[in-house]
């Protein structure tokens, strides 16, 4: 499937190589229904990603939910987890009038939805395997809900004091962005791709 946007490339894949690769017996029709989805998308519902000839195309993640979904519970249920958590702990953000007026030069603070399937494969990434400690557990038993909580929490409150002008470490960036907020909180490097 070819999805044309405005990338310097021509992409051969629109989606994330998880989703395109061969799925498990039990969840191949999962994965039939998500690519028919994405079929059906127009182009405009897609978007580059990285800048250059490393610029791919995603789709944005208001479409095919649904599909996206239970493809992820069904192949990767530890996933599934972590964006539920997250989905719960994400908080629209307070209405304007509720937030104190920003400061000239204050940094662009990131607002919901949070990215929560960005974040949680990059957790599933980096800590789905065994946590430092665990012994022997490998990457199906890690219980990436509990160990994504805290971060997600961290990373709201990020964004919160972002809101109010409060000093953080990121609020150097011109922009603060979920990703920054969550690696931080993650005490991983910040210059990480998601």
């Amino acid at each position: 499937m070819l999805r044309r946007t405005n990338c310097e490339q021509e992409p051969e894949n629109c989606i994330r190589d998880c989703e395109g690769s061969l799925p498990s017996a039990g969840c191949f029709d999962l994965q039939v229904s998500l690519l028919e989805c994405y079929e059906q998308a127009l182009a405009s519902e897609f978007a580059c990603v990285g800048q250059g000839f490393g610029s791919t195309v995603r789709p944005r993640p208001q479409i095919c939910t649904q599909e996206r979904d239970a493809l992820i519970q069904c192949e990767v249920p530890r996933v599934k987890a972590c964006i539920d958590v997250c989905r719960g702990l994400d908080e629209p953000p307070p209405a304007s009038d509720e937030l104190p007026p920003p400061a000239p030069d204050a940094a662009s603070c990131p607002e919901s939805p949070m990215p929560c399937e960005r974040l949680c494969w990059e957790l599933d990434a980096r800590l789905g395997s065994a946590p430092p400690g665990a012994g022997a557990e490998g990457p199906a038993d890690a219980d990436l809900a509990a160990l994504g909580e805290p971060f997600i929490r961290c990373a709201q409150e990020g964004a919160r004091r972002c809101r109010e002008g409060l000093s953080m470490a990121v609020a150097s960036e011109p922009d603060v962005s979920w990703t920054g907020l969550f690696l931080e909180c993650a005490g991983l490097p910040g210059d990480l791709e998601l």
